[in-house]
C-alpha cells in the first residue's frame, strides 16, 4: 500500500523494515530476517542502496559477534554478495578493515560453533576471491600480503573442498595480474611455496584444487624475480641443454643448406622432482573453469627459455602440443580460448628464436666464450640487440645478460 518509491504507508522502505527485524528480540525472527537480508545483497541492483544504508558495517558487526551460528553464517554470505556486486574502494577496505576481518574468519577466528566456523571459512574465502578479481583493489590486497595470508593456514581446509577451491581461485586472481608483485611475494616465502607444493601432491584433495595450485606455482615460476626451484635445469644441466640446442641449431642450418649431418640432438633434460606439478597444468587446459588462467601462466612461462625443453618439449609434459591443439580449435572452448592459446605461442616462438643467442646468458665464466669455447658471432649479437626492444621484460632480461657476458 506504499508509494512508488518502495516505501510503506509509514514512509519507511522495505530495507529499513528488514534491517530493523535483524535486531528483533525473537531469535528465529532475527535469523530469517538476516537470511533475507543476505538474499537482498545477492541482487546486483541493490548493492548501491545497501552500501548507502550501512550494509557493509552491519554485516561485519554481525559476523564479528559471538552470537547465534546461523546469524554469523548468514552475515558472511551477505558479505560475499557485497564483495561481488558493490563498488568498493581501497579506502573503504581500510576504513572497515574488511580484508583483515575476512582473513580472520577464513582462519577460523570467528564463529561460535564448529559447523559455523567451517561454513564461514568457505564464505570468507569466497569473499576474498571476489575482491581479488577487482583490478582496482589489487595493489591494496598485495600490500596487505593477502597471498601469504591465504596460504598461511591452508592445512586447516583439508576437509573443506569448497574452502580450498575459493582459496585457490583468490590466489590465481592475484597472481594472474601482469607486472604484479604478488608472484615475487610468494617466491620469497618458502613456507607458501611448500604449502602450494603440498596441495598439488595431496591425492586426497579435490582435483580442481590440485590443478589450481599447480597453475599458481607456474605463475610464480614465470616471474622475472623468481628463483624458486620448480624442476628447471641446474647449472650443471645447462651445459647439456646448451649442447642440445646447439645441435638442433646446427641440424636446422644444415638442412637449409642441403648438407647432411649424421647426428641427432640429445633428448631434453629430465624434469626435476620439484617440477612434478607441470603435468597438472596441462590437465588444466581441459577444464573450462581454469583453462584461460592456465594459458596465461604458460604464456608467462614461455618467456623464460630455460623452461622450453622441460615443459613445452618434454614428453613428460607436452605443453606445446596441448597448446597447439587448442589454438587450432581441436580442443573446443571457443574463440576466446583459441586466442589465449595463440598468445602463448606468440610468446613461445620469439623466445625459441633467441635460444641460440641466449646461450650467452648462461652462468658460464668469461673464459668459456671465444674461439676454443662457446662460439660467438655477429648473428648472436644482432639477435640479442634486437631483443632489447621486445615487449617482454623476460626477453629483455635475457638479452641484457647475454650482451653483458
Amino acid at each position: 500500500g506504499g508509494g512508488g518509491d518502495g516505501r510503506g504507508p509509514e514512509g519507511r522502505s522495505g530495507l529499513e523494515v528488514l534491517t530493523e527485524l535483524t535486531a528483533a528480540v525473537d531469535g528465529a525472527t532475527r535469523v530469517w530476517a538476516l537470511r533475507t537480508y543476505a538474499n537482498v545483497c545477492e541482487q546486483p541492483a541493490n548493492a548501491a542502496l545497501l552500501m548507502q544504508a550501512g550494509g557493509l558495517s552491519k554485516l561485519l558487526d554481525l559476523m564479528q559477534r559471538d552470537g547465534a551460528a546461523e546469524l554469523q553464517v548468514a552475515a558472511t554470505r551477505g558479505l560475499v554478495a557485497l564483495c561481488r556486486h558493490a563498488s568498493l574502494s581501497a579506502a573503504q577496505l581500510g576504513e572497515h578493515e574488511l580484508v583483515e576481518e575476512l582473513v580472520a574468519s577464513a582462519q577460523g577466528k570467528r564463529g561460535s560453533s564448529r559447523q559455523a566456523t567451517g561454513e564461514m571459512k568457505a564464505f570468507a574465502l569466497r569473499a576474498l576471491a571476489e575482491l581479488s578479481g577487482r583490478a582496482g583493489l589489487h595493489a591494496t590486497l598485495v600490500s596487505k600480503r593477502l597471498p601469504i595470508a591465504l596460504l598461511a593456514t591452508v592445512s586447516a581446509y583439508d576437509q573443506l573442498p569448497q574452502a580450498q577451491q575459493a582459496l585457490t581461485l583468490a590466489l590465481l586472481r592475484l597472481l594472474r595480474v601482469p607486472h604484479s608483485s604478488s608472484r615475487a611475494l610468494l617466491a620469497a616465502s618458502p613456507t607458501s611455496i611448500s604449502a602450494l607444493r603440498s596441495l598439488t601432491r595431496d591425492l586426497r584433495a579435490d582435483e580442481l584444487v590440485r590443478i589450481s595450485a599447480a597453475v599458481s606455482l607456474t605463475f610464480v615460476a614465470a616471474d622475472v624475480e623468481s628463483q624458486v626451484d620448480v624442476g628447471q635445469p641446474t647449472r650443471a644441466a645447462m651445459a647439456s641443454l646448451l649442447k642440445r640446442d646447439t645441435t638442433i641449431g646446427a641440424s636446422a642450418a644444415s638442412a637449409l643448406s642441403g648438407e647432411v649431418v649424421g647426428r641427432e640432438a640429445p633428448p631434453p633434460p629430465a624434469l626435476g622432482p620439484d617440477g612434478d606439478f607441470f603435468p597438472l597444468v596441462v590437465r588444466a587446459l581441459d577444464l573450462p573453469s581454469v583453462r584461460i588462467l592456465a594459458l596465461q601462466a604458460l604464456g608467462m612461462l614461455a618467456l623464460r627459455w630455460e623452461f622450453h625443453a622441460i615443459v613445452f618439449d618434454s614428453p613428460q609434459v607436452r605443453a606445446a602440443t596441448a597448446v597447439i591443439r587448442i589454438a587450432r580449435g581441436e580442443a573446443g572452448g571457443g574463440t576466446e580460448v583459441q586466442h589465449a592459446a595463440s598468445r602463448v605461442l606468440a610468446s613461445l616462438l620469439p623466445a625459441r628464436q633467441l635460444r641460440m643467442a641466449a646461450r650467452l646468458a648462461l652462468p658460464f665464466p668469461p673464459s668459456a666464450f671465444g674461439a676454443k669455447g662457446i662460439p660467438v658471432d655477429a648473428a648472436d649479437v644482432a639477435a640479442l640487440t634486437a631483443a632489447l626492444s621486445a615487449a617482454s621484460v623476460e626477453t629483455v632480461r635475457v638479452a641484457v645478460i647475454g650482451l653483458a657476458s
